[in-house]
């Protein structure tokens, strides 16, 4: 996870100066200080870079192997799920447990790449046709009475 502080860091930073000067110099005359201006103008303006900067971090910790590997092999109280999943796989050949710790690792990840996607697009107020079918402004209308069907049929 410290790995990526200074990812997170210069990130963050960049998206911090990236905020218009006008915007906070309106926020300080409306009264705004320190810890309101940061937390009431500042966060929300850099919320979907937030949210990125975030989703890499947990991503890659979850991912972290070659750091384990190399300097413990999983001694010492450092096992992984990415180490253990790579010795059951190739060191002790139990495909089995090595398949269902890759499905694991998949499956603590996966939500988390889907909330983030979906999140962005709420947040941008809009859905691609391709990847949100149900979701974009085609369909939108549509819903009241697809639910409606649904539900008179199942009855």
């Amino acid at each position: 996870m410290w790995i990526q502080a200074g990812f997170a860091m210069v990130v963050l930073g960049a998206a911090l100066k990236a905020i218009p000067e006008d915007i906070l110099e309106a926020a300080r005359m409306d009264g705004a200080t320190g810890v309101t201006l940061f937390r009431t103008v500042q966060i929300p303006m850099i919320r979907n870079t937030l949210v990125v900067v975030t989703t890499t971090i947990v991503i890659a910790t979850l991912k972290v192997f070659d750091i384990v590997y190399t300097i413990t092999n999983g001694n010492y109280n450092t096992d992984i799920l990415a180490r253990q999943m790579f010795a059951d796989l190739f060191v002790t050949n139990q495909v089995s447990r090595g398949s269902a710790l890759a499905v694991i690792l998949f499956a603590c990840v996966s939500p988390l790449v889907i909330y983030t996607t979906l999140f962005s697009c709420e947040r941008n107020g809009r859905y691609d046709d391709n990847l949100y079918p149900l979701r974009s402004s085609r369909y939108r209308s549509a819903w009241p009475m697809i639910l409606t069907r649904w539900h008179s049929a199942n009855q």
